[in-house]
């Protein structure tokens, strides 16, 4: 019969310490992913990976959100450099665009998300539509 012992580790000797066991490191690249900072309707900023959500676009568009420039809720302003996000309007939409672009515009002229969404797209570019 063989000695039980063979299979076993050998103990260390006295005085000595043992490394644990640990994978070798391993450098990961990480790539920091395109965000925007945006400010909720509670007032709130926050931070958004980039590209946006369908949902979350369609808020920026209607005014839901409004983008600011940091986590500080500082106005946010644009750049050249900066990705193609949606946002308000900045100039009266074509009769052809779609509600919810008239509903930004509705929304950069003074009227609450809610109260503009709760109108029609001619309702919305009779009220809008026109230079005054």
């Amino acid at each position: 019969m063989a000695d039980e012992t063979e299979n076993q580790p050998a103990e260390p000797e006295e005085g000595t310490v043992e490394a644990p066991d640990t994978a070798p490191e391993v450098a990961v690249e990480t790539e920091e992913k395109p965000f925007i900072y945006v400010q909720g309707f509670a007032g709130l900023p926050f931070k958004l990976d980039l590209p946006l959500h369908e949902a979350l676009a369609d808020q920026l568009t209607k005014g839901y959100l409004r983008r600011v420039a940091n986590l500080d809720g500082d106005p946010y302003v644009p750049e050249e450099e900066s990705p193609e996000v949606a946002a308000l309007p900045e100039e009266r939409p074509a009769l052809n665009a779609n509600k919810k672009t008239w509903v930004g515009w509705a929304v950069k002229n003074g009227m609450t998300p809610d109260d503009a969404e709760a109108l029609t797209k001619t309702d919305l570019i009779e009220k809008f539509g026109t230079d005054n």
